[in-house]
This record gives structure tokens, C-alpha cells and sequence, in this order.
């Protein structure tokens, strides 16, 4: 009898997620974005109806430095809301932030010219940790 409940609960749970999931993973993703967007929107503009979502911050944390998530706008709000960051969340976006500083250092102190698409990408990257590091770091 238990295996059958099994089987039922893992078939429903299949058939619910199937139902959930019919998007790709890129408009999840999207979906995830929106969602930290209005987050830090909130934030800013609402603060009394705020409330902490660590999936939200983790979001924001690990996209922080990605134009197509994160918008100009947004990541002036992000670095506000980075004043506040705390412990462990605060240590490793002050970690990450170094390393990409260091990375892009150490690569054109060896004379690359920087003008490739991918060099453009990191040298965003290398911009928005400068920033967040400034934040993090007073």
C-alpha cells in the first residue's frame, strides 16, 4: 500500500510540475528576474510593505553584473541596497566583485586591446564590481 501512495504522490507531483513547467527555462528565468525587479523596486519605493526574499537577493547577487538582467536603473537601486548587505551575503558579492577587479587587471596589464565583444562584456563586469566594491568596501 505505501508503494502505491508513492507512485500516486510522485505521478501527481510529475503531472503538477509539467503543468508549471511548460515554459522554457529562459522565460523562468525571466520570471525569476521580474520577480527580484519588483523586489528592489519595492524596496526603494515601498519600503513599509517590504519584505526580505532570499531568493530575490540571491537573484540580484548572482546577476549583478549582467546588463540584460540587471538594467542601468536598477543597478544604481542595486548598489543602495547593497549598503546594506550583511555577513556572508555581504563577503562573498565583496569576494566576487574583487576577483572579476583582479581578473580584468591582471588581463590587460599584459597589453590586450579590449576592443573584442567579449572584452566589452567583461569590461562591464569589470565597471559594475569597481562600483560594488566602492559600496561594499566603505
Amino acid at each position: 500500500k505505501k508503494k502505491k501512495k508513492k507512485k500516486k504522490k510522485k505521478k501527481k507531483k510529475a503531472k503538477d510540475g509539467d503543468a508549471e513547467g511548460s515554459g522554457t527555462a529562459k522565460s523562468k528565468a525571466t520570471s525569476k528576474g521580474d520577480d527580484a525587479l519588483r523586489y528592489l523596486t519595492q524596496w526603494k519605493d515601498d519600503r513599509s510593505n517590504w519584505k526580505f526574499k532570499k531568493m530575490c537577493q540571491t537573484f540580484l547577487l548572482a546577476h549583478c553584473y549582467d546588463r540584460k538582467e540587471i538594467k542601468k536603473k536598477h543597478f544604481a537601486i542595486l548598489l543602495e541596497y547593497m549598503e546594506g548587505l550583511v555577513g556572508k551575503s555581504k563577503d562573498l558579492t565583496r569576494q566576487t566583485a574583487e576577483k572579476i577587479v583582479q581578473d580584468w587587471e591582471r588581463t590587460h596589464a599584459t597589453g590586450n586591446d579590449g576592443k573584442s565583444a567579449e572584452d566589452k562584456v567583461a569590461r562591464l563586469k569589470y565597471k559594475r564590481a569597481v562600483r560594488i566594491l566602492e559600496v561594499l568596501v566603505t
